[in-house]
């Protein structure tokens, strides 16, 4: 049997193969490009290397993701999000990112998604008067 590239999981059935290795399913292939190969270079240019630092969402407290992505990026597959303070629900929206998934883990409870992102750069509203 052999292994996932990305998840070293045992691929029973169903490999997918991409790039010269084997993968347990798209979505895991889809992963390990991202983290391997980042951001394109458009989405590099419309942002910041500012991350959005430690966010910890823990019993509907904390700081995480916005229920919504948009913009997703043909090339790279990131995505932008939005920053929140949750207090059981998101109540205050922060800064938007750029955000690249490299991985997401089920676990008991929900799931841990890893990810790489960049804060987007400010654009400036023109007022036409």
């Amino acid at each position: 049997m052999e292994k996932c590239a990305h998840c070293s999981s045992r691929i029973v059935l169903g490999v997918h193969r991409e790039d010269g290795k084997q993968f347990c399913s798209k979505s895991c292939a889809r992963y390990f490009k991202g983290l391997h190969d980042g951001f394109c270079e458009t989405c590099i240019a419309e942002t910041t290397d500012e991350s959005p630092g430690n966010m910890r969402l823990i019993n509907g407290f904390g700081t995480g993701w916005g229920f919504t992505a948009k913009n997703k990026c043909q090339k790279c597959g990131s995505v932008e999000q939005t920053k929140w303070t949750y207090f059981l629900l998101p109540i205050i929206p922060k800064e938007r990112y750029r955000v690249l998934y490299t991985n997401i883990k089920m676990k008991l409870g929900g799931s841990e998604e890893q990810y790489i992102a960049r804060k987007l750069k400010v654009q400036n509203k023109t007022s036409s008067s």
